[in-house]
C-alpha cells in the first residue's frame, strides 16, 4: 500500500514547479534521493523501485508513493469542486455516463458530478500510462459512481475500459496490451469532497497482495459502505 502522502495548501502559488517539489519530498522521505524529473509526456519519471502519482491545482498539491513491490499503479487527481458546462461533460462522457450524471444530480445537486468525472477519468490515466506508455481518450474508460451509505461527499467509482481500435490491439491482454497480461479490465478508487475540492484516487496493487482473482474492483450498486472519512 502507498507509503508516502504529502499534500497541503499551496501557498506560493508556484504552479507546476511547486506542484513537483511536493513528489520530491516524499521521495527524499522514503529513499533519500531526489528529484522528481518529467518523462516525454510531461509525467513523473520516480526513482526505481517506487510508484506514484501527483496533482495540483489553484491552492493544493499533493503526492503519493508506494513500494513497486507492493503497488503496481497509483493514480490521483484534484479539482476545484466547481460547476462544469454540459458542453463540457458532453465533450468528456459516455452516453451511459451522461445518463448517470443526470440521475445522481437529481438525488444529490450539491454534487458537480461532471467535474467528479473528469477528475476520476485523469485518475484512471494517471494510473493507466506508466503501466502501457499508451494514449487513452476519455472515450475509453466508463466511470460509475457509488456514494458512501449515510454520506454526501464521499465514495467510489469503477473505471472500466471500453474496446477502441486506437487503443486496443487485442495482443497480450484483451485490455491493456502486450506485456500488461493479467492486469484487470477495470479499475475501481474512491472519491473525496472536502473543503471546496473534489479528489479522486485509484491504488492497484500487486497481485501478491490481492487475494484471489487480479481485481480492485467493487460490486456494482448506488451506494457504498458506511460513511467514513
Amino acid at each position: 500500500m502507498p507509503r508516502e502522502v504529502v499534500a497541503g495548501p499551496d501557498r506560493d502559488q508556484g504552479g507546476e514547479a511547486a506542484a513537483r517539489a511536493t513528489p520530491a519530498q516524499a521521495v527524499r522521505r522514503i529513499t533519500q534521493r531526489a528529484p522528481v524529473l518529467p518523462g516525454p509526456r510531461g509525467e513523473p519519471c520516480w526513482p526505481a523501485g517506487l510508484v506514484g502519482s501527483m496533482t495540483h491545482c489553484t491552492g493544493y498539491r499533493a503526492a503519493v508513493l508506494g513500494r513497486a513491490a507492493d503497488v503496481r499503479g497509483i493514480g490521483i487527481d484534484a479539482e476545484l469542486h466547481v460547476p462544469m458546462s454540459w458542453r463540457t461533460v458532453e465533450r468528456i462522457a459516455l452516453p451511459a455516463e451522461r445518463r448517470r450524471i443526470r440521475s445522481a444530480s437529481a438525488v444529490l445537486p450539491q454534487v458537480h458530478w461532471g467535474k467528479l468525472l473528469f477528475s476520476a477519468k485523469e485518475s484512471v490515466y494517471k494510473t493507466w500510462f506508466p503501466l502501457t506508455g499508451r494514449p487513452l481518450r476519455f472515450a475509453d474508460v466508463d466511470v460509475a459512481f457509488r456514494v458512501a451509505r449515510g454520506c454526501r461527499d464521499t465514495g467510489s467509482f469503477r473505471a472500466r475500459f471500453v474496446p477502441s481500435g486506437r487503443v486496443f490491439d487485442g495482443a497480450g491482454s484483451p485490455w491493456l496490451g502486450p506485456g500488461i497480461a493479467g492486469a484487470p479490465a477495470e479499475f475501481a478508487g474512491r472519491w473525496l469532497i472536502r473543503d471546496g475540492l473534489l479528489r479522486t484516487a485509484i491504488v492497484l496493487p500487486q497481485p501478491a497482495h490481492e487475494p484471489g482473482a487480479f481485481t480492485n474492483t467493487q460490486p456494482d450498486g448506488p451506494t457504498d459502505g458506511p460513511c467514513s472519512t
